[in-house]
């Protein structure tokens, strides 16, 4: 697989209070644009018994740089013994969107995060209702 510049970090939780606290802790510390949840139902194996729960799924939004040290932030944080943490590559995306992931996880120098400096996109006027004919 080719080397890609952005990727996904999911994880599971079992509460929603988790997924906050979570979601919240990655994005202070810039390791994520984004993190997403939702809820499921999980399951699986888990030491020698077939086990199901309802869990929350998270997925982080994040240059292919600092997988690594979000992974090691929910390994910290995560209330699980061990934790899903899986890293998916993201092949392609719209360029703003990828720019704007690479913006939100690089601090400045003084930890603040810079502002966004895109421009909003073109507004299209709605297509007009007149007859062509008139």
């Amino acid at each position: 697989m080719s080397k890609t510049r952005f990727v996904t970090v999911s994880t599971t939780v079992a509460k929603a209070t988790q997924v906050r606290r979570i979601a919240r802790s990655i994005l202070d510390a810039h390791l994520a644009a984004c993190v997403q949840w939702w809820p499921l139902h999980s399951l699986y194996r888990w030491k020698g018994k077939l086990e199901s729960s309802q869990e929350f799924v998270l997925a982080c939004k994040t240059r292919s740089s600092l997988a690594a040290a979000l992974s090691r932030h929910l390994r910290l944080h995560h209330p699980y013994e061990v934790p899903e943490i899986i890293v998916t590559p993201i092949l392609t995306g719209l360029p703003s969107y990828l720019a704007w992931i690479t913006e939100e996880t690089i601090p400045t120098s003084d930890g603040r995060q810079p502002r966004l400096t895109f421009s909003p996109p073109p507004t299209k006027k709605p297509p007009s209702r007149k007859n062509r004919n008139e």
